[in-house]
């Protein structure tokens, strides 16, 4: 496929986008109860129009050439996908055609419904917008220095496309749940995203594309900073940096810690000849993210990627001597709160220092003394 068919399908929906948007406007003044949802829709819109134009820019562009014909094809298939919502947009504006009692029986939950489709078609072709500029990074020769810079920033760009991918798929599992007359559109949207992701981690991941001498003379330095296992540094995009409630650090692939099971495992094995292990096997700890935000065991696999760095901290101990403190109330409905050890016995609670009321209660008391402790 060539880049100038993906960019004309793709300027084929900036089009359509502009004729529904006309019809929104024009309803939401017939409509005024329709206000707030018409905006958020027309938003929505304006917002893919945006990157549609940017898209189409660059698929025009001198170095589109570089754009594998797979990705062209995803591209295609997910605009395609788009367009059918955003006919869909239009249909059910112009299906109700001013009329109040329409929106209020049926066309807000639909327009709700098509603007949440249209929200994650939005995303993905961002997602695809970032592929494409990625490719188009890669492609550009320059001096070893700015390629090994750029290939830095491709890695981050690389892992956050491919979280971002994660994203949509699982808000499209959902939409299939809720939404299930839009399943079957769903289902082959997901299916693109899919081959999308596949084609992120081929192709932005394809070192040939970097510009790079990849021989034996490379030499140490260079392979330094590449960081590749052999240099004694690990690639810290496809790794983890752990550090554990004692501070000490460990480089985790990735790939060995993808489950909230396995990286309990390893924290084990990190702490198998300290004292603290009891704790730690019981699973007394939160793992937290740089920003300090406490990662659920649910959510791990979900929100964990390459190059993360992450903090174990442990629970605070509970002392095991600790005794919770006697409350009292007196005969005149006061109420006292006294350490335990103060009123241990019954003895020193009549004599100990206490409100009068409180000595004069408790003698008078009907628990014996004998039962006291």
């Amino acid at each position: 496929m060539e880049p100038i068919s993906a960019a004309a399908t793709v300027l084929g929906l900036v089009s359509a986008i502009a004729s529904v948007t006309a019809s929104a406007t024009a309803f939401m003044r017939d409509v005024r109860d329709a206000r707030k949802e018409i905006v958020a829709v027309t938003k929505e819109l304006m917002s893919l129009r945006a990157i549609l134009e940017i898209l189409e820019d660059d698929l025009n562009g001198p170095t589109s050439a570089v754009v594998p014909d797979s990705t062209l094809k995803q591209i295609v298939e997910i605009t395609e996908n788009c367009s059918a919502v955003v006919g869909d947009i239009g249909a059910c504006i112009k299906g109700m055609q001013g009329s109040r009692l329409k929106w209020a029986t049926s066309g807000k939950t639909s327009i709700e419904a098509l603007r949440r489709d249209l929200e994650i078609r939005k995303s993905s072709l961002s997602v695809a917008l970032d592929i494409v500029s990625g490719i188009v990074l890669k492609s550009v020769k320059g001096d070893t220095g700015q390629i090994l810079q750029d290939t830095t920033t491709l890695k981050q760009d690389t892992a956050q496309i491919q979280c971002d991918l994660d994203r949509i798929i699982a808000q499209l599992s959902q939409l299939q749940t809720t939404e299930p007359e839009q399943h079957q559109s769903n289902y082959i949207l997901e299916r693109f995203l899919g081959d999308l992701k596949s084609d992120a981690a081929t192709v932005l991941g394809d070192a040939e594309y970097l510009g790079v001498p990849s021989g034996d003379d490379s030499g140490d330095d260079d392979d330094q900073a590449r960081g590749r296992p052999g240099s004694g540094q690990s690639d810290p995009y496809t790794h983890i940096a752990f550090t554990n409630a004692q501070g000490r650090r460990y480089p985790i692939p990735y790939a060995a810690c993808q489950t909230w099971e396995d990286m309990a495992e390893i924290i084990q094995q990190s702490y198998a000849n300290v004292r603290e292990s009891e704790d730690v096997s019981q699973g007394r700890y939160d793992l937290v993210s740089t920003d300090g935000e406490i990662i659920l065991k649910s959510l791990w696999a979900r929100l964990v990627r390459p190059g993360w760095e992450i903090k174990m901290i442990m629970w605070p101990k509970q002392d095991p001597n600790r005794v919770e403190p006697i409350k009292f109330k007196d005969a005149v409905g006061r109420k006292f709160t006294f350490p335990f050890h103060i009123v241990k016995t019954w003895e020193s609670a009549v004599q100990s220092n206490l409100p009068c009321t409180f000595r004069t209660s408790m003698k008078s008391s009907t628990r014996h003394s004998s039962t006291w402790t």
